[in-house]
């Protein structure tokens, strides 16, 4: 005699087989859930090629603009240079004519 409040092997292997197919199920939505929103905030860590290729033009904007201004500082302190000498031939000169006029 079957009782009516046992379960029958069907009934159990049904059962078992809807919790496997609700439990894929609520796994792989949990597992996506969200997916987009991950997907754009991982988006703001990487650099594309395009940001990539305008920080290299602005780097070598920038060591342009740093050559430059190496270039006309060396002018100047050349320039600076050439001039304290020409002031210390001066001075040298006079020096050489004081001390020979005693």
């Amino acid at each position: 005699m079957n009782d009516p409040t046992q379960p029958t092997m069907v009934q159990w292997l049904l059962g078992l087989l809807g919790t496997m197919i609700l439990g894929t199920f609520a796994y792989f939505r949990r597992k996506t859930d969200g997916l987009e929103e991950r997907v754009i905030e991982m988006a703001a860590i990487y650099v594309t090629r395009n940001d990539l290729a305008a920080l290299e033009q602005k780097l070598d904007e920038r060591a342009k603009e740093v050559q430059a201004a190496k270039a006309a500082m060396h002018l100047e302190d050349s320039n600076n240079f050439r001039e304290m000498r020409l002031q210390l031939e001066s001075v040298n000169s006079k020096l050489f004519q004081l001390a020979g006029n005693k």
